[in-house]
């Protein structure tokens, strides 16, 4: 399975979808104000945005476990509100993280501070904080809706909304740290990864398929941990690329400025061989080119690189262990999906 290709052939399909969307909405927004449709257009737009990875899962995931295939309406209408409600919490989470770039272009909060800057009493950035709350709230609305369509047991719908309630406790822990002066452990750092992320990202599209598929629970349970390490792979990289990548879209060294809590800072500040300008560049407002340079520098020749990557391969060999005792009862498309994602995962750019 060449795993980006599938999960490009799927975006493809779940873009097709949010721009049926607009007509499906159009009248709701303009019949409020004919002027409102420009917003209905621009989340539209910002979803389309994205790498569709949870959509397409949910469609890689029906085709994996073939055993009772699920319709292809229900399979977009999920895949929508998945990508719909992340699309949703980005522009919420740019906001707290005060992120002025996302998916290569101005986050949405940033793109109406310029948009109504010439209106606005005295210069501030208020406003396009508040509108951009405003649009994201919609977004889950619609996402709602879609889901009150989908012919799919209570049961299922609760487990959808129980992940993202986990989802919002986990962003809660990873604000909280990042704008404290407490220093989280390592076990918080992780338990934060994989809420905000493994589950999220995961468990949540590919359970809820399962679910729905009435797989029985003693495999849901033995996938769902893969997933959860799957999940944490994926957030560490991510952490890696944020600082290292210029391909990302979105600003560089904004976890640094945000002084977010990530396994690379833990070890960072446990370190006995990190000097102290490397250590307060976390929290610093603005960065220069020549700090991010002299911090990408320190960490490429530091012990940090060698501890993230050894936390990175113990949860490979976990991910393989569990794979291998449960290899007769996991589709063996399941286990070759898991392989690829790792190895996207660890090569990956953006």
């Amino acid at each position: 399975m060449d795993l980006i290709k599938e999960i490009d052939h799927y975006k493809k399909i779940i873009d097709y979808e949010l721009e049926k969307l607009k007509e499906r909405y159009l009248s709701l927004f303009k019949n409020y104000n004919q002027k409102s449709s420009c917003y209905l257009n621009q989340f539209i737009d910002f979803a389309k945005r994205g790498k569709g990875v949870r959509g397409a899962l949910v469609f890689i995931t029906n085709n994996v476990f073939f055993d009772k295939k699920i319709e292809e309406g229900t399979l977009k209408k999920l895949a929508l509100v998945f990508e719909i409600v992340h699309s949703s919490l980005l522009i919420h989470d740019d906001i707290m993280d005060n992120d002025t770039l996302r998916r290569g272009k101005p986050t949405i909060h940033t793109f109406f501070n310029k948009k109504y800057a010439k209106f606005l009493k005295e210069k501030n950035d208020h406003l396009g904080k508040s509108l951009a709350l405003s649009l994201g709230d919609i977004g889950f609305f619609i996402a709602f809706d879609i889901l009150n369509t989908i012919d799919i047991k209570q049961s299922v719908k609760s487990f959808l909304s129980q992940e993202l309630i986990k989802t919002g406790l986990a962003q809660i822990d990873d604000v909280l740290f990042s704008q404290t002066i407490i220093e989280p452990e390592i076990k918080e750092i992780l338990n934060i990864y994989k809420g905000k992320t493994s589950r999220y990202t995961f468990v949540l599209p590919v359970i809820t398929v399962l679910k729905i598929k009435n797989l029985e629970a003693k495999k849901q349970k033995i996938i769902e941990k893969i997933l959860e390490d799957l999940g944490i792979i994926f957030q560490i990289t991510d952490d890696l690329i944020g600082i290292f990548s210029k391909e990302t879209g979105k600003d560089q060294a904004s976890d640094i400025r945000e002084d977010k809590k990530t396994i690379i800072r833990y070890f960072i500040f446990k370190s006995k061989n990190t000097p102290q300008s490397i250590k307060n560049l976390f929290g610093q407002e603005k960065i220069t080119k020549m700090e991010i340079d002299k911090f990408e520098s320190f960490i490429k020749q530091s012990e940090v690189i060698k501890k993230v990557e050894e936390i990175i391969i113990k949860i490979k060999n976990r991910i393989e262990e569990k794979i291998k005792k449960n290899k007769k009862i996991l589709p063996e498309k399941f286990n070759i999906l898991v392989s690829n994602f790792i190895d996207y995962l660890i090569t990956r750019k953006r």
